[in-house]
Order: structure tokens, then sequence, then C-alpha cells
């Protein structure tokens, strides 16, 4: 255990003292790693997995370990400078686009595309009124093929056609 333990007072008896709370590495800094696991979800074209950032700044930085790159990240999400976003039983994925928008995933490669939907106001209100939720915020994700999927499975029917 890390901290102090029992010890001798002045009168040579023995108290306890409460245990030194751990500290926090850096809770506020902006360290090299943050920036750079930040730069590297901001480059991308995609909302990466922790995996994938890892790979990523690893290119430019050998000597990252994966727990400093989910600690970024988990830091960056804190700080409102990315977004999380977990579909289904999947790893989460980052965003870099922190404006209100939804999703649109490709059930068979996975691709994760940025949409944004505008729902009917009835909609929101129907949805209030049966759950009773005062509704903040929405995400919608849409679930399907992707065209380069799509056309994959068109090809192969006509194949075997």
């Amino acid at each position: 255990m890390k901290g102090k333990t029992a010890r001798s007072n002045a009168r040579g008896e023995q108290g306890r003292t409460t245990p030194t709370p751990p500290r926090s590495f850096g809770a506020g800094r902006r360290t090299r790693q943050r920036q750079l696991v930040l730069d590297a979800v901001r480059a991308s074209e995609d909302h990466p997995t922790a995996a994938q950032v890892f790979q990523r700044v690893r290119r430019r930085y050998h000597g990252i370990a994966y727990a400093t790159i989910y600690n970024a990240l988990r830091w960056w999400v804190e700080r409102g400078e990315l977004r999380e976003f977990t579909f289904g039983d999947a790893a989460a994925r980052y965003d870099r686009n922190r404006d209100r928008h939804d999703h649109a995933i490709c059930t068979r490669c996975g691709r994760l595309m940025d949409v944004s939907v505008r729902l009917p106001g009835r909609l929101l209100e129907d949805v209030r009124r049966r759950t009773g939720l005062e509704i903040a915020s929405h995400h919608v994700q849409f679930l399907g093929l992707c065209s380069a999927c799509a056309g994959t499975r068109e090809a192969r029917a006509a194949a075997r056609a």
C-alpha cells in the first residue's frame, strides 16, 4: 500500500495516519503525448478506435504505450475536444467533429460516415410524450451496406448466376 502507515509520535505512541492519495499525473497538463493523440484523431478522415490511434501515433512516437493513448483519448473527451461513440458491442470510436451529427454505419465492413438528419419536431414530441424524457439531444444511427459492400454483394450474386 502506498502512502503513510503507522508510526510513533513524539510520546512514543503508535498512531495511524490516512494513506496518501495517489498522485494524479498531469491531470490538467497538455502533454506532448496527449497532443499527438489529439492531432492523430483530428487528422483522420475516419472515426478511429483507440487501437488505430495507437498505430498512428506510434509512427511518430515509438515509445508510447497503449494505456497512454487510452488515457489521452479519455482526457480529450472529458474536455470536449473529441467525441466518443460506442456502436453496439464494438470498440469505442473517436470523432473530431464536435458538432451534433448522426452516423451511417456499414454492417459488413464497419465504415462509419457522418450525416446530419433533422428529425421532425412531432417525432421528438412523440418520444417526449411516451417516455417523459426532456430531450437535450439525439443521435441517429443508420445501419446498412455502404456502396462498396453493396457493389461487392451484387457482383458476387451476378457471378453465381
